[in-house]
């Protein structure tokens, strides 16, 4: 008869072992992510931003630019809380195609400038004198290193028009 009792003990306590794993496995995976009521963005984590002079990093972007002159590319504006290092960064062979201008002088491919919170800067591009441009376009990627968050923008462009129209 002792086997019988113990096999009806076995047959009750499994069903409540079972909940028992069930319920840890649930509360291990929901209660750390509801737990956390701040969090620290590190280096590697970045905000995409869209083109907006008033998003977190503005960006006031050219619709197009010409061949063989000097237009406006971009204004940047720091819109967040706190001073931040800014870069446009010419991308791919856009490199090859144009250099970025900033108060008159060409600084290559790469710009990078402090800015303050709502300061903003203007980052012109003179396109080369080559034809076979026009109808292709300058892209370049734009990013913010402020203290708490990083913002980065890839892919923005500019149509190349020709410089005659």
């Amino acid at each position: 008869m002792s086997r019988g009792r113990s096999r009806a003990r076995t047959v009750r306590i499994l069903p409540l072992a079972v909940l028992l794993v069930a319920v840890l496995l649930v509360g291990a995976t929901v209660l750390p992510a509801a737990s956390y009521s701040t969090g620290d963005v590190g280096r590697g984590a970045s905000l995409g931003v869209a083109d907006d002079p008033q998003a977190i990093l503005g960006l006031d972007t050219a619709s197009g630019v010409r061949i063989d002159h000097t237009d406006q590319l971009v204004v940047v504006t720091n819109n967040l809380d706190s001073a931040a290092t800014v870069t446009v960064t010419l991308d791919g062979d856009s490199a090859t195609k144009a250099d970025l201008v900033v108060d008159g002088v060409n600084v290559g491919n790469e710009y990078t400038t402090d800015l303050n919170r709502s300061e903003s800067s203007t980052i012109d591009v003179y396109v080369g004198n080559d034809t076979s441009y026009v109808g292709e376009s300058i892209v370049f990627d734009a990013s913010a290193d402020g203290t708490d968050i990083d913002a980065v923008a890839t892919n923005r462009s500019a149509a190349i028009e020709d410089s005659t129209t």
